[in-house]
């Protein structure tokens, strides 16, 4: 059976490919008891030992930051032996808590999280982490998105845009590894570091690379996403359109907005169809011509109409809905889908989209009680199931995948 790769950071969550087997990272915070805990069927890695946990236990600890690895067999019922899914793996710098992350190749790209302005990339391979570089200082974060741009065929390393949040800003990043020429020899090594004390950020050709920069339309006058009355505590995004180029925009109470980044200008507005005003910290994810949404047959027939349609799905405590966007006439379609009643009342998880399911980690309720469920919904089946057999080894919310 084949396997793929998923990566999840709790507080931050992603996916890659990587050695032919399904993994979920997860950066959790616990806390430590002075009280000696014994016997566990995984292991937690801190600073400097090795310690076994009771999971039931995991209320008496105080703040550590732990990073866990689940494998996770690509399979219809999601079965694992929790005794054989955790692997442990070096601790991060500094502690983040609701932190953005995507991917890039063999790198999870961890930027930021709550008051937290360092940015670093984790390399999957090499099981070590990089800092990047650090967000303004006059930035603060709390709540904020960053996504992936559309790679160009002309450019070099990738584009991150970071937006949003409580309180607002609009960023870019030109980012290239912070790990090329690694395999080089001391002396080349020792090279480049000269070069690079003497000129930071890096720059090539009028360009700079891995530091945040405010995003500038062709006359250099800064571009902001967000208006002043708009909520972007929480916001959720996704890359979509024709060419990649349009950004949609997920934020509370029951908004989607529509932004051309080529344009670098809204393109609509609309309000989603329901009347919950709790979208936040919601599960957003691009299904675009990906199997399991709709059929290729009918995806190449819209084409084949004129239609250049951008197809998303949104999860929110007791809300799901299917969104379909037509950029010819900005129209925007929203389906309601079936909601799972252990889900209903969760808010706050984590979540991936992989192999046309849609992956649910924990979560918090109203009441605040943390959950440590994890939940698969069926695309094509419309079909939610709980994972009965396993469960997260610890309480876990406010993570983004």
């Amino acid at each position: 059976m084949k396997f793929k790769q998923l990566h999840i950071l709790n507080i931050e969550c992603s996916t890659c490919n990587l050695f032919g087997h399904t993994k979920i990272k997860i950066i959790l915070k616990t806390q430590t008891s002075k009280k000696k805990i014994s016997h566990i069927s995984f292991f937690m890695l801190r600073k400097k030992e090795e310690t076994p946990l009771k999971s039931h236990n995991l209320h008496a600890f105080k703040k550590r930051k732990l990073l866990i690895i689940i494998f996770i067999k690509k399979s219809q019922q999601l079965e694992m032996d929790t005794e054989k899914s955790f692997e442990t793996l070096s601790v991060l710098p500094v502690a983040m808590f609701r932190s953005q992350c995507v991917v890039d190749q063999h790198e999870l790209l961890i930027c930021g999280g709550a008051f937290e302005r360092a940015c670093y990339s984790y390399h999957i391979q090499k099981k070590q982490y990089k800092l990047i570089c650090s967000y303004p200082s006059e930035v603060r974060l709390y709540g904020h998105s960053v996504v992936k741009l559309a790679i160009r065929s002309n450019e070099k390393g990738i584009t991150l845009l970071s937006f949003g949040g409580e309180y607002k800003h609009t960023l870019v990043m030109n980012y290239v590894s912070v790990w090329d020429g690694d395999e080089d020899g001391a002396e080349s090594k020792n090279e480049r570091s000269k070069e690079k004390e003497k000129e930071k950020p890096e720059q090539m050709h009028d360009k700079l690379y891995n530091e945040w920069m405010a995003l500038a339309d062709n006359t250099n006058r800064a571009v902001c996403i967000g208006r002043e009355k708009d909520d972007y505590n929480g916001v959720r995004a996704v890359i979509g359109g024709s060419n990649n180029h349009l950004l949609f925009i997920t934020y509370r109470p029951n908004n989607m907005d529509v932004f051309d980044l080529d344009a670098l200008q809204y393109v609509s507005h609309h309000t989603l169809p329901t009347d919950a005003n709790i979208i936040s910290c919601h599960c957003f994810v691009s299904t675009t011509l990906e199997s399991g949404v709709t059929s290729i047959i009918e995806q190449k027939q819209s084409l084949q109409k004129g239609k250049e349609l951008s197809q998303m799905i949104l999860f929110c405590c007791k809300i799901g809905l299917s969104i379909h966007y037509d950029e010819t006439n900005h129209s925007l379609k929203c389906k309601s889908l079936t909601m799972c009643k252990d889900v209903e009342p969760l808010n706050h998880y984590a979540y991936v989209y992989v192999h046309g399911a849609i992956l649910l980690f924990g979560g918090h309720d109203s009441e605040k009680h943390v959950s440590k469920a994890i939940f698969k919904y069926s695309i094509r089946d419309d079909h939610w199931t709980k994972c009965e057999r396993h469960t997260l080894p610890l309480s876990l919310y406010a993570s983004v995948a």
